[in-house]
């Protein structure tokens, strides 16, 4: 998903041994002799900055193979949708999270702030679709390819960051990609990671393709409430309890796209290990998580990442050790990896 020839790939991977911080490795960084004046750390933030950008760019050798090799676009849907044209077509067919937070007010609270909600319409995922743009356009990926780039692999990013898209025309697909890349939000607003999205999702890992308010919806609720009094059908699945739900979009298994390989990172890791939901959707005790429903053990919908410092203080630990000598400072900096998944990633 990120294009090739990027100015200083080249020179970081020569510059940098160590790519991410691996479950379980400490990594050193070392600043270099500082006058009395003051801190020179300039080096150190720049190791920094280049060992994230070089997670981002390491992938870009795998994605131009990619591009030939991904899979057809589409998910298993028990009841498929027409072909979808217009947004107005999204609003028909798909629940706006507005209808859910009649009953499950707290949980749309929390993802309303989540990127889950802004899977699209954000500058980190503009930023990256723009150099994906700019790969399509190059000579060298029109002769791969055999023609021209146009909506085909516009869904290789889009299903996973607007999963409607599954069953959008050409001409819908390519609205999307244009209000992506001009920061268009207000174009596609309806277009996120919604509550129907992720609980329409049955066990055997199917869309049911009924995505109104009055489809069923699956959860990790052992016993929901009846549909009289929730207004629609509920049943227990107990993939939404399991790495296996998170790992259809976070990992290049399900399309072929080596966008995140967060999933299979999580799964080479053989010792006893959290799932997904028990760090990114933590319980936060006994409520009542729907109006007129009785309570129960609470899962946080912000799903919190690596964006987010305190997830990451809990998923890293950073030592500093500082050793002054006349005329300088020294600052060694280790951080390890407390987490079975490599950070950062996605």
């Amino acid at each position: 998903m990120f294009p090739s020839g990027v100015d200083g790939g080249e020179d970081m991977s020569n510059q940098l041994r160590e790519p991410c911080f691996e479950p379980g490795q400490g990594y050193n960084m070392y600043s270099q002799q500082s006058k009395r004046k003051g801190f020179n750390v300039h080096k150190r933030i720049v190791v920094i900055v280049y060992l994230v950008a070089f997670i981002v760019l390491g992938s870009s050798a795998m994605a131009q193979a990619d591009l030939l090799e991904w899979k057809k676009m589409s998910f298993e849907v028990s009841k498929p949708l027409p072909v979808i044209n217009s947004m107005a077509d999204i609003r028909s067919n798909f629940a706006n999270p507005l209808v859910c937070s009649g009953c499950h007010q707290h949980h749309y609270k929390e993802w309303s702030n989540s990127y889950h909600a802004n899977s699209v319409r954000n500058a980190g995922f503009q930023a990256l679709f723009l150099k994906y743009l700019e790969y399509l356009q190059k000579e060298e990926t029109k002769q791969m390819l055999g023609r021209e780039a146009g909506p085909e692999e516009l869904r290789q990013c889009l299903f996973c960051h607007a999963p409607m898209v599954q069953f959008a025309s050409d001409n819908l697909i390519q609205q999307v990609a244009d209000a992506v890349a001009q920061g268009k939000w207000e174009e596609i607003q309806d277009i996120q990671i919604s509550c129907v999205v992720c609980h329409t999702i049955t066990p055997e890992k199917k869309w049911t393709g009924s995505f109104g308010q009055t489809g069923t919806m699956f959860g990790p609720i052992k016993d929901p409430a009846p549909d009289k009094i929730s207004g629609h059908q509920s049943r227990f699945s107990p993939l939404h309890e399991e790495s296996r739900f998170c790992g259809i979009c976070h990992s290049s298994r399900t399309f072929n796209v080596f966008c995140s390989l967060v999933f299979e990172q999580w799964e080479s890791v053989k010792e006893d290990k959290k799932q997904c939901q028990e760090c990114h959707m933590e319980s936060s005790g006994e409520k009542i998580v729907a109006i007129g429903g009785k309570k129960r053990t609470d899962h946080l919908h912000l799903f919190p990442g690596g964006r987010f410092k305190e997830t990451m203080a809990e998923a890293l630990d950073l030592s500093l050790n500082v050793e002054t000598s006349p005329g300088e400072i020294q600052v060694q900096v280790m951080v390890k990896n407390k987490i079975p998944h490599n950070v950062p990633d996605g």
